[in-house]
């Protein structure tokens, strides 16, 4: 056999076990839960209550639930794909300030909450908590916000129901998309267990969209999020904001950020 065959077989062996390896571990390389024991006590200077959703006998959801001395309404919050509540909780109280109510809650394996994690079960976990929502508001005063990882899960649940306003900090096309831009040299059609793909439910948002992206975001390309506003523009009513040299974790420092959240949240007659 010819050394070059012999290159040959190693390079495609070795491409074939690291992709293998790869499908077996993405868990880790998208998910980085942080595990709260069931006596944690979380600590915030607004009101709120600890809420948890019995999704099925062997899943619940943990949630926070900010109130408001006014309510205009709720804001249900997806957050990343890192930590839990004990952090995530003093993002979703920054917007009580706008004089809406928060609902944040963590997806399973994170924080308290529990249950093994699919795609299809994220997506349902977040129905779930929507309907339970509409139990307390009229859709017309929910508002779906999606962060990063999160904004994948919100866009299907704004496109499922019919919510007063999405909102999308940091999105992506779809998870894919992130995947290929990280790990080029794999087929992520055959490998990735959640593609999230968002450009197939955006277009079918009934509601005012609007999307927040910094043009320095390592994590989620600025191009995916663009490409997603693009895929939907003309089709729904969407609005994109790019803030100048805003990365993927800093967007709140941002006065066009801050600015934006105004007109949308406290200037509007939701």
């Amino acid at each position: 056999m010819s050394i070059i065959k012999v290159i040959l077989i190693g390079a495609v062996s070795t491409y074939i076990f690291f992709g293998i390896v790869i499908y077996f571990i993405q868990e880790s390389l998208i998910f980085f839960p942080e595990v709260l024991g069931e006596r944690y006590q979380y600590r915030f200077e607004s009101n709120f209550v600890e809420r948890n959703f019995q999704v099925s006998e062997d899943v619940t959801i943990n949630s926070i639930h900010f109130k408001s001395d006014t309510s205009k309404g709720v804001i249900f919050y997806h957050h990343g794909n890192a930590g839990s509540l004990a952090r995530w909780g003093e993002i979703g109280e920054y917007f009580v300030q706008y004089g809406y109510d928060v609902l944040i809650y963590d997806y399973r394996g994170f924080g308290k909450s529990t249950g093994k994690r699919t795609m299809k079960d994220l997506y349902g976990d977040g129905q779930f908590l929507y309907s339970e929502l509409m139990k307390e508001y009229p859709q017309e005063k929910i508002i779906v916000y999606g962060r990063s990882l999160g904004s994948g899960i919100a866009v299907r649940v704004a496109a499922d129901n019919d919510p007063g306003m999405l909102i999308l900090e940091t999105p992506y096309y779809s998870l894919s998309d992130v995947a290929v831009r990280h790990y080029p040299i794999f087929p992520h059609k055959y490998l990735l267990k959640y593609p999230f793909p968002s450009f197939r439910h955006i277009r079918k948002v009934p509601c005012p969209v609007f999307v927040l992206h910094g043009t320095r975001d390592h994590i989620v390309d600025y191009e995916s999020g663009y490409r997603l506003f693009q895929h939907a523009k003309g089709s729904i009513d969407i609005e994109m904001i790019t803030i100048q040299d805003g990365g993927h974790n800093d967007l709140m420092e941002y006065d066009l950020y801050q600015s934006t959240l105004k007109r949308i949240l406290l200037d509007s007659d939701l």
